[in-house]
């Protein structure tokens, strides 16, 4: 639902590859355009990395989920396994943060843990990076005077060490989400990534989430909110 302290607002959402916002944080994207927020997906490779699929039909892919999740696409259009943490690279990040004016940002999880955990891909984890240092660059004025800050870092793909900052209750957009799953076909057919499996992932949530099908988050430093924040409404 449409709420006051949401009408107008813009998020981004950086996927590595066509298919990764979605795969990890879909019932969130369909949950922010429900409350009338301005989504834009940022896909980063063109996802031709892998056989299944060239980046034509990944980039296809990814504009039907667009159009069936309500949101924008845009594309950098890096080689997928070729992510790199370069200046060149976190300036093109920085530019799309300022041109676009996100309050809040979702990025892979990035960083390494106690267990020397990586994440399954290292163009999650860079992209995770880019990101942050994206943010903190864009908060300094450029030789334009543009620069933008953004209220908040959200993390997704959470390897299972690390503790969510964030539950995103999905359960209103359970029934809409295989459709935007299901326009993935190329990877969907793959067991792992079918999309029994990824709605399995949110109900499995459900456990400590007072039964609610959820998708969790860590978060990019300390979160601000007010004091009725705190209570239920």
């Amino acid at each position: 639902m449409t709420t006051a302290s949401t009408r107008g607002q813009t998020t981004l959402a950086f996927s590595p590859h066509p298919d990764d916002v979605e795969f990890g944080m879909g019932g969130t994207l369909l949950a922010l355009r429900d409350a009338g927020v301005d989504v834009h997906v940022i896909v980063v490779t063109d996802g031709a990395g892998l056989a299944s699929a060239s980046a034509s039909e990944r980039y296809a892919e990814q504009e039907l989920a667009s159009g069936v999740g309500g949101y924008k696409s845009h594309y950098i259009g890096l080689q997928d396994g070729a992510v790199d943490v370069t200046s060149h690279n976190v300036e093109v990040f920085r530019d799309l943060v300022v041109g676009l004016s996100p309050t809040v940002v979702f990025a892979p999880f990035p960083f390494r843990e106690a267990t020397d955990f990586r994440s399954s891909h290292p163009d999650h984890e860079n992209t995770g990076l880019l990101v942050r240092e994206a943010l903190l660059r864009a908060r300094v004025p450029d030789s334009s005077g543009r620069y933008w800050r953004t209220d908040a870092l959200y993390y997704y793909y959470l390897p299972s060490g690390v503790r969510p900052a964030l539950a995103v209750d999905v359960s209103k957009v359970m029934e809409e989400l295989p459709r935007l799953l299901q326009c993935f076909k190329s990877q969907t057919s793959r067991p792992k990534r079918s999309v029994d499996n990824l709605m399995a992932k949110r109900k499995a949530n459900q456990v400590g989430m007072e039964g609610v099908p959820s998708e969790l988050f860590a978060a990019e430093g300390p979160l601000l909110a007010g004091v009725t924040q705190l209570f239920r409404t």
